[in-house]
């Protein structure tokens, strides 16, 4: 088995077969940290909003939805910024749909998002039904997943 040798330098970890190619591994992950945009931007839909940003370690996202005290911070990683920001507008448009903005919110995701949150915004509005009928929340639960794929959204106040 190959000797892998493991340091940090210059505040960045690296590794290589020799320390030459550690300390290159290093500086190049430095290079990968400070170089690019590191410009925020900001996604809304109803009352929640995310706020990408990039930090050295990778793109990663907040979250703020109006009425809450604090803010969810720190999704994302290792991903690029366009795959945190296709994660962050699934996941603004779940928190902001309010049940009378599905276009707005059908069109602020991915076109490849769009069927499964069709899917989502369905079973919730069955549940939501099944709770108004007076089914318990595991009753309701069970409702609206055997309603899954039955094209029924709309029965219930959908647009």
């Amino acid at each position: 088995m190959a000797t892998r040798i493991s340091l940090t330098y210059r505040g960045m970890d690296g590794s290589g077969a020799t320390v030459k190619e550690a300390r290159r591994d290093a500086a190049r992950k430095i290079e990968a940290a400070l170089g690019g945009s590191y410009e925020p931007q900001v996604l809304a839909v109803g009352d929640c909003t995310a706020i990408l940003f990039r930090r050295p370690s990778g793109w990663t996202y907040g979250l703020v939805h109006a009425g809450m005290e604090t803010i969810c911070a720190g999704f994302g990683g290792n991903e690029t910024r366009e795959e945190v920001e296709r994660r962050a507008r699934k996941h603004v448009a779940e928190v902001g749909w309010n049940r009378h903005n599905d276009r707005e919110v059908l069109a602020f995701v991915h076109a490849d998002d769009r069927r499964e949150l069709e899917r989502w915004m369905r079973w919730q509005r069955d549940y939501d039904f099944a709770r108004r009928e007076g089914k318990d929340d595991e009753q309701a639960r069970e409702y609206a997943h055997n309603q899954r794929g039955v094209a029924q959204g709309a029965e219930h106040g959908g647009e």
